[in-house]
């Protein structure tokens, strides 16, 4: 079994993953006006979904391994 901190790191990395695709599909959308990439962005970001339920782990056991309340860098100042 995979350790709960490589699961947590996982979860956040497909979760940034998602959010960058996301950005990048609304820049696509709302600046260019390319349906064509925005189009291909979705796809992308949606496929990155789909990969990660293909994980031999399943998604709601990554999702159990979130610790929002003990995560030093919540609160991390710089």
């Amino acid at each position: 079994m995979i350790n709960r901190d490589a699961l947590r790191l996982i979860d956040a990395n497909f979760n940034r993953v998602r959010e960058g695709l996301r950005v990048a599909e609304d820049v696509l959308r709302f600046v260019f006006n390319d349906k064509r990439l925005t189009f291909e962005a979705k796809a992308l970001r949606h496929e990155c979904s789909r990969t990660l339920l293909k994980f031999p782990i399943p998604y709601r056991e990554i999702v159990k391994m979130r610790n929002a309340l003990g995560d030093v860098g919540k609160k991390a100042k710089y």
